[in-house]
C-alpha cells in the first residue's frame, strides 16, 4: 500500500480493531481454506513444527482476517509481536493461543497472503503502535473460491440425493428452494454467518458422507 503522506498512512493504519481470537468455525469452507494454505505455507524452511497446532493458529488469524475484510476491505487488524503478551496471565495465553501467532503472520506475509506494517515503541518520545495486518488479493480470491467450489457441490448433492425434498419448477427454483430450506440463503457466507439445519438422519449422514468423499485418504 502506498500511501502519499505519513499523516494519511496513519489514518489508514487507525481504521483497525484488536485480533479477535474467540471467532472460530468448523465450517467445511473454513478447514479446506485452512488446509490449502497448509499445503503451502509448510514448504517454508521456517515455519516447520506441530502441525495441529500451525493449522488452529493459520486458522484463528485467516477467520478474523476474513471477518474484518466483511466488515471493510480497508480494516486493519492489530497484532501484538511482543513475546510477553502471549506468556502466563495474558489475553492470548489465556484462550491457548500462543507466540505462533507472530509465525503465522510472517509466514502469511511471506506468500502474499497478508499485508503487514510492522508496530514500533520510541522510548525517546514515549510513542508507540501495534502492529497492523490485512488480507490481501490473493488471500481473499482463494477463500472466495473455496466458498463458491463447496457450496456448489453442496447444493448439487442435496438435489442430487435428498429423495425427501422434491423436485418442483426448475433446477434453478429448486436450488434456491432447498437452500433455504437448509438455513442458507444463496447470498450466504458460510464461514462467518450462517449454519445448515438439518432436518433428519438420512440428511445428516448424506452430507457427512459428502464431505467425507471430498478427502483425500491419509498414508
Amino acid at each position: 500500500m502506498i500511501w502519499n503522506s505519513i499523516e494519511e498512512k496513519a489514518e489508514a493504519l487507525d481504521f483497525a480493531r484488536p485480533l479477535d481470537v474467540h471467532k472460530w468455525s468448523d465450517f467445511p469452507e473454513v478447514n479446506a481454506a485452512v488446509d490449502a494454505l497448509w499445503l503451502e505455507l509448510k514448504i517454508d524452511p521456517e515455519f516447520g513444527g506441530n502441525k495441529r497446532l500451525k493449522k488452529k493458529h493459520i486458522k484463528v488469524v485467516v477467520l478474523d482476517l476474513y471477518a474484518a475484510w466483511l466488515s471493510h476491505p480497508d480494516y486493519y487488524v492489530s497484532v501484538f509481536r511482543d513475546a510477553n503478551r502471549y506468556g502466563p496471565g495474558g489475553r492470548y495465553n489465556a484462550l491457548h493461543i500462543s507466540f505462533l501467532t507472530v509465525a503465522v503472520v510472517d509466514v502469511l506475509e511471506r506468500g502474499a497472503y497478508v499485508e503487514v506494517h510492522p508496530g514500533y515503541n520510541d522510548r525517546l518520545t514515549g510513542k508507540s503502535a501495534i502492529s497492523r495486518i490485512r488480507a490481501t488479493d490473493k488471500l481473499i480470491s482463494l477463500i472466495k473460491i473455496i466458498i463458491k467450489f463447496l457450496k456448489l457441490r453442496l447444493v448439487n448433492t442435496l438435489i442430487l440425493n435428498a429423495s425427501s425434498l422434491k423436485t418442483e419448477k426448475s433446477p434453478r427454483w429448486t436450488t434456491r428452494i432447498r437452500l433455504k430450506r437448509y438455513g442458507c440463503g444463496s447470498s450466504c457466507d458460510p464461514i462467518t454467518s450462517c449454519s445448515i439445519k438439518r432436518k433428519s438422519r438420512s440428511q445428516t449422514r448424506m452430507i457427512s458422507m459428502f464431505w467425507a468423499s471430498t478427502r483425500k485418504p491419509t498414508s
